[in-house]
């Protein structure tokens, strides 16, 4: 079984990877616990292991409280964050790695 250590590096990674892939400038900031924060110009998404999924929390709005989304899975869940980080990318696709040999 992997440990913690090995579960938040590999969704630090995983973050990561997808922000670079979808030309969104910001960080990933490992807060523990399969717990991570994306950081952008735009606000900070929370992204967190629960027990039978992901959440996603997004920025607060005009004094809203924020909103959170859960999902049973990885690839809807990066599928919500692509919509968040990556609005002006078609949706209906979502790509989560390069072909190798291909450009950044």
């Amino acid at each position: 079984m992997m440990s913690a250590v090995g579960h938040n590096a590999n969704l630090h990674l995983l973050l990561a990877g997808c922000l670079d892939l979808w030309g969104v400038s910001g960080t990933v900031e490992d807060m523990g616990e399969e717990h991570a924060e994306i950081r952008t110009p735009d606000g900070t998404i929370g992204v967190q292991r629960i027990a039978g999924g992901w959440q996603i929390t997004a920025p607060a709005v005009a004094g809203e409280p924020p909103a959170t989304w859960a999902h049973a899975s990885v690839g809807p869940m990066l599928r919500s964050l692509r919509v968040l980080l990556a609005p002006d990318q078609p949706h209906a696709r979502l790509i989560v790695a390069r072909a190798p040999g291909a450009e950044a």
